[in-house]
C-alpha cells in the first residue's frame, strides 16, 4: 500500500499531479464540493467540483484535451498559526476541439474517478422548507465563508424580541452569562464551567442524583444542568403555545444526554401527555420539527473538546428545525473550541477543521457579529 509520495522542492504542483497520473494512473483530485455540476460552453465542457467560485490557479494537462484547474486554499497545523498552501481542484475541462463530448467525458470520469451521475440525485443548496426568518441564519452558520464572511447574526439578551417577534435562533447559555438589557455580556475566554460528566468515571457519576445513576448508560457524556435547562424551556414553550402545540424535537449530540433528557421529561408534570421526540442527530435524517432544541452537552474547564460524532452530525442537528432553533451550550467551551487548531479527540485534522469553522461562526454570532445591531437574528435565552 502506497502511503505518501514526497517530491523535490523544485517540483511544481502541476508536475507532481502529472507524474501521479502518468506513472500511477491515479487522478489525484481534491475537491471541496459535495456534488458534480456540468457546464456546457461552446468550446469546452466543464465539470465543477467546488461549492463556490475559487480563483483559478495552475492548470494540469492530463491527456490531450483534458485539464485539471486548481485553486489554492490554506490549512493550519496542530496548535500553530502558520498556514501552508493546499491545492484544491476547481474543475475539470474537456476541450470540444479534441473530440470530447458529454458521453465520452462521462465515461472517462467513471473510469478514472469512479464517478457516475445517474441523473437521479442533486445537491440542494437553498433551504425551501425553513421559515423565512430561520433559513438565512442557518445558512450563515453553515456557510463555506470564514467567520463573519457574510453573517449578520447578533445576540440580544434574555429573550429581547425583534420587531415584535421572537428570534428564530435562540442561545441558552449553561451556565448563564449574566447581564441585562441590550448589552452583550462578554463570553468566557479561558474555558468552560466543567459541567459535563463522563458516565464511565465512577467519581463523576456520583455527582448525579442516585435515581439517575442507576438507570443511565455505563458510558457517555451527560450534562445535568443543561438537561434541566432543556426541560425548563420545554415547559415554557408548552405554556407559550397553549393549544397550538407545534411539533417539537430535542436533539443531543451524545446518546447518554438524550437518555438523560428523556428521563427528566417523564418526571415533569407539566409535560405529561405531550409528545416530544428526543434523540441524537443521526436519528433525525430526513425528519424535521417546527421547534428544535439542541443540547451541545460538552462543558470542560480548561481544554478544547469535540462536539459529538463529527461536524456532519452537528450540521445535521442545526438543519432539523422549520421555524425555531434553540441551542443549549457552555459559552466558555465553545470559545475554547474555536481557538483550537488541529486534530481533537476522535476527529482527524480535516474533520476537526470543519467542526472548528462551524463553532467559530456560532461564537462570532454570539459575540455580536454583524454590522447592524438592529438585525437581530440570534437571541440569547435565559433557559428559565
Amino acid at each position: 500500500m502506497l502511503g505518501e509520495i514526497v517530491f523535490p522542492p523544485a517540483f511544481t504542483i502541476e508536475r507532481a499531479k502529472q507524474y501521479i497520473f502518468e506513472e500511477l494512473e491515479e487522478l489525484a483530485v481534491l475537491a471541496s464540493g459535495s456534488s458534480l455540476r456540468w457546464i456546457d460552453e461552446d468550446d469546452r465542457l466543464i465539470l465543477r467540483l467546488a461549492d463556490r467560485d475559487l480563483t483559478h490557479g495552475p492548470a494540469v494537462d492530463l491527456v490531450p484535451g483534458i485539464r485539471e484547474i486548481l485553486g489554492s486554499a490554506t490549512s493550519a497545523s496542530n496548535g500553530s498559526h502558520a498556514h501552508a498552501p493546499s491545492w484544491q481542484t476547481c474543475c475539470l475541462e474537456f476541450a470540444r476541439a479534441s473530440g470530447w463530448d458529454r458521453p465520452r467525458a462521462t465515461e472517462w470520469l467513471q473510469r478514472h474517478l469512479g464517478l457516475r451521475d445517474l441523473g437521479r440525485s442533486v445537491c440542494l443548496t437553498v433551504c425551501h422548507r425553513m421559515d423565512a426568518n430561520l433559513a438565512p441564519l442557518v445558512s450563515d452558520l453553515l456557510s463555506a465563508d470564514g467567520p463573519g464572511g457574510g453573517a449578520t447574526a447578533r445576540v440580544t439578551i434574555h429573550g429581547t424580541e425583534r420587531n415584535g417577534s421572537a428570534a428564530a435562533i435562540e442561545f441558552v447559555p449553561v451556565p448563564a452569562l449574566g447581564g441585562s438589557g441590550r448589552a452583550i455580556p462578554p463570553l468566557p475566554r479561558k474555558g468552560g464551567a466543567g459541567l459535563e460528566l463522563e458516565l464511565a468515571d465512577p467519581r463523576q457519576r456520583e455527582r448525579l442524583p442516585a435515581d439517575l445513576r442507576a438507570v443511565l448508560p455505563n458510558h457517555g457524556f451527560v450534562n445535568y444542568p443543561e438537561a434541566q435547562a432543556v426541560v425548563r424551556t420545554l415547559v415554557g414553550l408548552s405554556k407559550e403555545f397553549g393549544d397550538r402545540q407545534p411539533v417539537v424535537a430535542v436533539l443531543a449530540v451524545y446518546p447518554a444526554q438524550a437518555d438523560l433528557i428523556r428521563r427528566l421529561l417523564r418526571l415533569e408534570p407539566a409535560l405529561i401527555g405531550q409528545e416530544v421526540q428526543v434523540d441524537i442527530p443521526a436519528a433525525f435524517r430526513q425528519r424535521e420539527a417546527d421547534v428544535v432544541l439542541l443540547s451541545l452537552t460538552r462543558s470542560h474547564t480548561h481544554r478544547a473538546v469535540a462536539f459529538g460524532e463529527g461536524p456532519q452530525m452537528l450540521a445535521l442537528a442545526l438543519t432539523r428545525a422549520r421555524a425555531k432553533l434553540i441551542i443549549f451550550g457552555d459559552p466558555g467551551t465553545l470559545v475554547r473550541r474555536s481557538q483550537w487548531e488541529g486534530p481533537l479527540e476522535h476527529l482527524d485534522e480535516d474533520a476537526a477543521a470543519r467542526e472548528r469553522q462551524l463553532v467559530t461562526r456560532l461564537v462570532h454570532s454570539l459575540q455580536g457579529g454583524g454590522a447592524e445591531p438592529q438585525a437581530t437574528p440570534v437571541c440569547q435565552g435565559s433557559g428559565k
